[in-house]
């Protein structure tokens, strides 16, 4: 994966460019921007907190809503939204009639390449999926091959509400149990191609 990179979900709408890897910034940040289609993307991420990372939303154009300390808040463009520390948020979705478009990036407070890396296969799996018919309407697969990808994200990520021990062994043996059944973080039919217009397409 590099920049210039772009994927899109059939299922939701969502397309994505990737802008930054880890390659680019020695493992410290990744950064995308996101394109969601007007009043949907509530679903898209659940709540979940951050423990090395600070993540910065910038709303390029449109109207957002996020959610950030279990409050609901709104930005429109020319708007930047950051998320500090172990802080409960959902990233930005669309509230308004036209596309919203969003600069993500997450920055680590010392380098994670393995993690980083592993939250942009993880998108680009699942998105692969959403080609295949294999996710939900909100873009999620099964919990199995959700868990794996989950997993991969721990400790430095992770669900609110729940203590993170718990959360290290619950998704430890359901990605164990998924990873038995064939369920992986990335699959060779997904990888990154040039094809920026269907780029999952057969």
């Amino acid at each position: 994966m590099k920049p210039g990179d772009s994927f899109t979900n059939p299922i939701t709408g969502m397309r994505v460019t990737v802008l930054q890897t880890t390659t680019e910034t020695d493992g410290r940040a990744v950064a995308v921007e996101y394109r969601l289609r007007p009043h949907s993307g509530r679903e898209f991420t659940l709540a979940h907190r951050h423990r090395i990372y600070v993540e910065r939303f910038e709303i390029i154009a449109g109207q957002a809503a996020y959610a950030c300390d279990d409050e609901e808040r709104s930005a429109a463009a020319g708007e930047t939204v950051v998320i500090p520390l172990n802080t409960t948020h959902i990233h930005p979705w669309n509230i308004g009639d036209e596309e919203l478009v969003v600069r993500h990036t997450t920055e680590a407070i010392r380098p994670d390449r393995e993690t980083l890396d592993a939250a942009l296969l993880g998108a680009e799996t699942l998105f692969g999926l959403a080609h295949e018919g294999k996710v939900d309407a909100n873009g999620r697969a099964n919990p199995l091959q959700m868990a794996v990808l989950f997993n991969a994200l721990l400790p430095n990520s992770y669900l609110p509400n729940v203590s993170l021990p718990v959360q290290r062994v619950l998704f430890a043996a359901l990605a164990g149990l998924g990873r038995l059944l064939g369920y992986r973080l990335t699959y060779e039919r997904f990888a990154m191609r040039t094809d920026t217009v269907a780029p999952f397409a057969s």
